[in-house]
């Protein structure tokens, strides 16, 4: 028998999908999404390919393009600065550039499961073009572009994956909007935490079309 979804709360270690009838009780749950599903849809719409709604990142910090660089180049410490990357492990070491290289990741956002993928440097141009490509729960590119005008260092990440994971395939049209906050959280931390490994002023964090400008300080 169909219902209708109302949303989404996470509860301890699980994701629950809360039917119309149940969100008809007075219950408040800051975890929640709004938002509906009608019966005639089904889970795995638009989801079933497994391509993952994240919105890119863009950052500008004062601080020199080299020394951003040599921090996004500095893989095995990534767990310092971006609290989303909890093990950053260097399989292979490539080139004086970075080519080559290979790490293996586990990430955790903020909601309660945990993705792991090995990724490896496919294009290194100094100081601005850093490429990588995920294999295992996550599968794509990533890339990060950096500019420098002025004292002001611009880095983006464009991020262009799928998931391996058969749940989150299955959930990816009606979680859309949970994988999108948890996505944007981790961003926005590893702009701060980057920030505050290399000591230096964050002066904006860009998140898709959201934009943050950070106070002088």
């Amino acid at each position: 028998m169909c219902r209708s979804i109302a949303g989404l709360v996470v509860v301890g270690e699980r994701l629950v999908i809360v039917t119309t009838a149940l969100a008809r009780s007075a219950v408040t749950f800051p975890g929640r999404l709004d938002g509906t599903l009608d019966c005639g849809q089904h889970l795995s719409r638009g989801g079933t390919d497994g391509r993952l709604p994240l919105r890119d990142p863009t950052y500008q910090i004062e601080a020199p393009i080299e020394q951003v660089w040599q921090a996004l180049r500095d893989f095995d410490h990534y767990p310092t600065w971006s609290k989303g990357i909890f093990h950053a492990q260097q399989l292979k070491q490539g080139n004086a550039d970075g080519l080559g290289d290979n790490i293996r990741y586990k990430v955790k956002g903020r909601l309660p499961f945990t993705l792991a993928f090995d990724a490896t440097v496919t294009e290194a141009d100094p100081p601005r073009i850093l490429e990588l490509r995920a294999l295992g729960d996550l599968e794509g590119i990533g890339r990060w572009t950096l500019s420098q005008h002025g004292t002001i260092t611009t880095a983006q990440y464009t991020w262009d994956v799928r998931s391996n994971k058969r749940w989150m395939n299955l959930l990816a049209s009606l979680a859309r909007p949970l994988f999108e906050w948890n996505h944007d959280g981790v961003m926005r931390e590893a702009g701060r935490g980057l920030a505050r490994f290399l000591d230096v002023r964050l002066i904006s964090i860009q998140v898709g079309s959201r934009r943050s400008a950070l106070s002088p300080g």
